[in-house]
């Protein structure tokens, strides 16, 4: 076997193979997304209708139109959980749907942004985002594990001059380790020949063959 010396690019290898280890588990759990012409689009265009005019439903009607906005490109949806913590956002397309919203409302070039809140949907919605939620939190708690074990192993690295003795030390490590590295490691590599040196044993004349000789019989009889 070869001996693999730790470097700064085996250590960066290493981290980034646990984080694209990370990355395709949370992939289990995708994000929200909402197709334009799903039930869920025209659901969220309800929700966002009913929360941009929250402060004053019973305006709604009578809004003058300059005191509205058209939404020309996107919608940001923060969606909220009743205590008003955020729970997570998507983004739908309303290019060419004619949402209009209060003038008020926080908006870019490409986006804008409103909260809403569950109760803001309707009932098909409120069950689509509490699926969410439950996937939101899977996700989290995958990215989590992933982190801690990150954070694990690059503290089991900084303890370890090489490849050799990170295996040697821990065998579930190799789990960790980008292929090329461990191909490297099985190399087969020839044994360097030993510098001769004359023994003491040598040079007092000691019959080292006779020694173990004796030694081996000694332990097959006792």
């Amino acid at each position: 076997m070869a001996y693999v010396r730790k470097t700064q690019e085996f250590y960066d290898a290493v981290v980034n193979n646990v984080q694209n280890m990370k990355n395709k588990a949370v992939s289990v759990y995708p994000l929200p997304e909402i197709e334009r012409g799903s039930p869920e689009y025209s659901h969220t265009l309800e929700a966002i209708n009913t929360a941009a005019y929250r402060d004053a439903p019973h305006l709604k009607d009578q809004y003058p139109d300059t005191w509205k906005k058209t939404v020309s490109k996107g919608v940001k949806v923060d969606f909220h959980r009743e205590d008003g913590a955020m729970s997570f956002s998507t983004n739908i397309d309303c290019e060419h749907v004619g949402l209009q919203v209060p003038a008020h409302i926080s908006s870019g070039y490409f986006s804008t942004t409103i909260a809403v809140f569950r109760s803001d949907c309707p009932a098909p919605l409120q069950t689509w985002y509490d699926e969410q939620v439950a996937l939101n939190g899977k996700r989290s708690d995958t990215a989590e594990k992933y982190a801690t074990v990150e954070d694990q192993i690059k503290r089991y690295m900084s303890q370890h001059a090489s490849l050799n003795g990170m295996l040697k030390d821990m065998p579930e490590f190799e789990m960790y380790v980008p292929q090329k590295y461990m191909d490297k490691f099985h190399e087969e590599v020839e044994p360097r020949a030993k510098k001769q040196q004359q023994s003491i044993a040598d040079d007092i004349g000691i019959d080292r063959d006779a020694i173990a000789a004796i030694a081996i019989a000694n332990r097959v009889t006792v």
